[in-house]
């Protein structure tokens, strides 16, 4: 832990008012002595988190601005996403979740409860399995087929009577989300819950996100559900533009023969 916390104290020393640092300076206000911020320059340099710059005074490296733009990514997106996301809210008055790829989960982004008295409650920070829930199968979806098949290959945790672990079906089903535009879980994550999802778009056409809607099934029946994703595709396409997607980018993941069409028009029904 103390060489962990050296590293990072090291690296918070670079500033916009101080981006370039040497070894006698960092020593000095660090209270270390040379040798050991050395060692750990030269680590951190190894992993391409500084660099030595001219004169042999260090930087930050790429992977530093690897690691802050995915964190500057989100943040852009869950501001985005929260004018899409109350309006979803209010035209539904369901519980609208942001999610997007972590490891192998959904984790949730950000999250607008229902105001109902009776509602499924998650929490900003976890992370949901992405072969049974709507937002997961999105992900699932247009993930890279290698990747993809790692998941399918297992386990696969039957969490309810409905939950579909068998790698064949959702193969199919994952082609059909694709051909359609969205993912349903019909109680196949939680035995009481129905939920709806569409794909979020980057400027480039990646699918950088889900955007969810649902609730408790004893208000929200599968034609209820079905109401809903005209709302909702719409509200993800508006976000994806925002992002910059101007549709011109097509997804290569996107199965388009007759009969992936047919088979997605009977799971969305």
């Amino acid at each position: 832990m103390k060489t962990v916390r050296t590293a990072l104290a090291i690296l918070k020393q670079f500033t916009h008012a101080s981006p370039e640092r040497g070894v006698t300076e960092l020593s000095r206000a660090l209270g270390l002595d040379k040798a050991s911020v050395h060692r750990q320059l030269r680590a951190l340099e190894a992993e391409g988190f500084v660099e030595r710059g001219p004169e042999r005074r260090y930087r930050l490296g790429f992977a530093a601005v690897r690691l802050a733009s995915v964190r500057l990514a989100q943040s852009t997106l869950v501001d985005l996403a929260k004018p899409h996301m109350l309006d979803l809210w209010r035209s539904t008055g369901e519980t609208v979740q942001l999610s997007t790829l972590d490891g192998d989960g959904a984790l949730y982004l950000d999250i607008l409860e229902s105001a109902q008295p009776i509602r499924v409650a998650s929490r900003v920070g976890d992370a949901g399995p992405l072969h049974c829930t709507a937002a997961g199968k999105v992900l699932l979806a247009h993930m890279e087929e290698a990747r993809r098949e790692a998941v399918l290959a297992g386990p696969l945790a039957a969490l309810t009577p409905r939950t579909v672990t068998d790698p064949t079906r959702l193969r199919r089903e994952l082609a059909a989300v694709r051909a359609r535009g969205h993912a349903v879980d019909n109680e196949g994550f939680l035995a009481f819950l129905r939920v709806v999802a569409a794909p979020v778009r980057d400027a480039s056409g990646a699918v950088v996100a889900a955007l969810a809607v649902g609730g408790p099934s004893i208000r929200v029946s599968p034609a209820v559900l079905r109401g809903f994703v005209e709302p909702l595709t719409a509200a993800a396409e508006r976000l994806s533009r925002d992002l910059g997607y101007t549709g011109a980018q097509p997804d290569p993941t996107v199965a388009a023969s007759p009969a992936v069409r047919r088979s997605a028009r009977r799971l969305s029904q």
